[in-house]
């Protein structure tokens, strides 16, 4: 089956699920045939290359009206938030392969009578890369909690804080049902985003770590960077490329929800945050509040950017809070 959006007789863009395959009548022993869809070509490309590719021509599909006509866009973001947090744990997903194949080749492998995990240069540059890929993921699961938040409704939502409450500095990161779902959706797209272009330079990195050996199509798929690199250059495109998220979270910031939004994350990031997150929020926020929607349109890539390095930098705060790991604090002070 598939969701699809297609314009209704109205005119206006409605959400329809189409089962792929429908029953052809006057048959005795129920044969299927493709529901209108026609394969016209397949198609070659860079990655993901176990996931065929074709050009179709959708002609007599049959499909069902989900919600009201009219909302197609509104009806299809809720599988949006769930496809578009996919996308971002794919990421991190092949990103955290990428470094543990980097980490592990730099034990054995030798360089003028060096192994490349006591040479600086190289452990600073993996430094970097485990620092950006920690904060990534706890942006993420950030948008994981508040996925299931949102889901479970309000009276679950309210033993999750509960629960929370009894994890000491948890409780400062697990908002409301109703805050839970403004942040969900203005930071779904700043997830989808930033860890889809953090990973594929992220996996760059680790390939060229392993020098000629990474640029290799390696029979070994656990040690196949190549491999892992070509599938996650598509996670900046499907689901939305950059621009459009970076377009999306500016009309949700300058929209009729707007004021709720920035007021939820002021509440959050006020709770959570120390003093230097305070600042950089009055800073983001002013510049978000003063500034119209074209302008920010222009600047749609950065003010996402920022929105997700603040609240990272603000988790990873929390999180070397929790249990004072010293490697979680180092990790925290370098992402500031």
């Amino acid at each position: 089956m598939c969701i699809l959006l297609a314009r209704s007789p109205n005119g206006n863009v409605s959400a329809f699920y189409a089962p792929m395959r429908r029953t052809v009548p006057w048959t005795t022993d129920a044969q299927t045939e493709l529901n209108g869809i026609h394969i016209q070509r397949l198609k070659s490309k860079l990655g993901t290359r176990a996931v065929p590719t074709a050009e179709l021509e959708l002609k007599d599909m049959r499909g069902y009206l989900l919600g009201t006509e009219g909302q197609g866009i509104r009806e299809i973001a809720v599988m949006l938030n769930i496809t578009r947090v996919h996308n971002s744990v794919t990421a991190l997903g092949f990103w955290g392969r990428g470094l543990a194949i980097s980490k592990a080749f730099a034990r054995v492998r030798n360089i003028g009578g060096k192994r490349l995990v006591h040479i600086p240069a190289h452990v600073m540059t993996m430094a970097e890369q485990e620092v950006e890929y920690r904060g990534y993921m706890q942006l993420t699961f950030f948008t994981v909690l508040l996925l299931g938040i949102s889901e479970q409704g309000s009276s679950n939502a309210s033993s999750e804080r509960a629960s929370a409450m009894a994890h000491g500095s948890l409780v400062k990161i697990t908002p409301s049902f109703e805050d839970a779902r403004l942040l969900l959706r203005v930071l779904t797209p700043v997830i989808k985003s930033l860890t889809a272009k953090a990973a594929i330079a992220g996996l760059s990195e680790c390939m060229e770590s392993l020098g000629g050996v990474g640029y290799l199509e390696n029979d070994e798929m656990q040690f196949n960077i190549a491999r892992l690199f070509r599938d996650a250059s598509v996670l900046s495109i499907w689901e939305g490329t950059t621009d459009v998220m970076a377009m999306d979270v500016v009309k949700v910031l300058k929209g009729h929800s707007g004021v709720d939004v920035l007021r939820v994350l002021e509440t959050w990031l006020m709770a959570a945050g120390d003093a230097a997150a305070h600042r950089e929020w009055v800073r983001w926020a002013g510049k978000v509040k003063s500034e119209g929607l074209e302008e920010l349109k222009v600047q749609g890539r950065q003010i996402m950017r920022e929105l997700g390095k603040l609240v990272a930098g603000v988790l990873l705060q929390v999180d070397a809070e929790r249990d004072g790991d010293e490697v979680a604090k180092e990790v925290s002070r370098r992402w500031i």
